[in-house]
């Protein structure tokens, strides 16, 4: 994401980033990291385990 990490940003604000990266390219100059993409997926499944626990 052009040098500068999101990850000092809570979940939310992070994964919101992400969506309007992807809805609104032309408008960011971010690009998508795969490891960071990937540690936040790991860090959202975290916190809908504390939220719902094992519900099915």
């Amino acid at each position: 994401m052009s040098g500068d990490s999101l990850y000092p940003y809570p979940l939310c604000e992070r994964i919101s980033s992400y969506y309007f990266t992807e809805r609104y390219p032309s408008l960011t100059e971010e690009e998508l990291s795969i490891e960071e993409i990937e540690r936040d997926r790991e860090e959202a499944l975290k916190l809908i385990k504390i939220l719902f626990g094992e519900e099915k």
